[in-house]
């Protein structure tokens, strides 16, 4: 499989697939053919935000920072985040940034050595993973989670859906298990070998592997490791 003549199937909101090529070219990717097909809409939702001048935020997505920039000031106060671009958003709207971790597991670790005096609330997406929220409850922190944006699902444009009908090979980074799935319900008549990267191992066992593909995992939650991963998969 030659990296030039294999195409590219991008399935992330717009703006985070543009970024995320941007990226992959500057490292030197020189796809034949790019389709951008977003599988999710972001939604932002009419929540009622905790708002007190104690009050500490979890960010794991820059989404959560777009759909409530609006109705929620910095200030200055603390926010943690996961993930850089999470960060550079928070910071931009104004948050005390403690860090941009790459995941939440090691989030928590940092929010127990040094807590807040008050509340802390998780601004979040209706579709998420883990308990972040129910682990600081457990240690004895005022906690709790706010949805402040829905992902809602989306068809394939009918650029991809052609793409995956053809006899050709697809590389798709997908990066959360529901755009596995949802990828796997908008192909599942494809005749193209789809050869998945994954950013977690969660993420790769949604998935239905044909003969001929290839899944490949990222050994981190992060993009550059998801460029390294698919970088492999043409090396294999």
């Amino acid at each position: 499989m030659n990296l030039s003549d294999t195409k590219l199937l991008l399935t992330r909101p717009e703006q985070a697939s543009c970024r995320f090529l941007a990226e992959l070219r500057a490292r030197g990717a020189p796809f034949c053919d790019v389709v951008i097909s977003p599988l999710i809409r972001i939604a932002a939702l009419p929540a009622t935000l905790p708002d007190t001048p104690s009050t500490a935020y979890v960010f794991t997505s820059a989404n959560a920072v777009t759909c409530t920039q609006d109705r929620l000031a910095g200030q200055g106060r603390r926010a943690w985040c996961v993930g850089r671009q999470t960060a550079a958003a928070a910071r931009a709207a104004g948050f005390d940034v403690i860090a941009g971790y790459s995941d939440a597991a090691a989030l928590v670790d940092i929010i127990l050595r040094d807590p807040p005096d008050g509340p802390i609330v998780h601004l979040a997406g209706r579709h998420r993973r883990g308990n972040l929220v129910g682990q600081l409850v457990a240690a004895g922190f005022k906690a709790e989670t706010v949805e402040v944006y829905d992902q809602v699902a989306q068809p394939l444009t009918p650029e991809a859906r052609a793409l995956l009908l053809a006899d050709t090979d697809v590389v798709a980074p997908v990066f959360s298990p529901r755009s596995t799935r949802l990828l796997i319900d908008a192909g599942s008549a494809r005749r193209a070998r789809v050869h998945l990267v994954a950013i977690s191992q969660a993420t790769a066992e949604e998935w239905s592997i044909r003969p001929g593909e290839k899944v490949e995992i990222a050994t981190q939650t992060t993009s550059t490791a998801m460029i390294d991963a698919m970088f492999r998969v043409f090396k294999a």
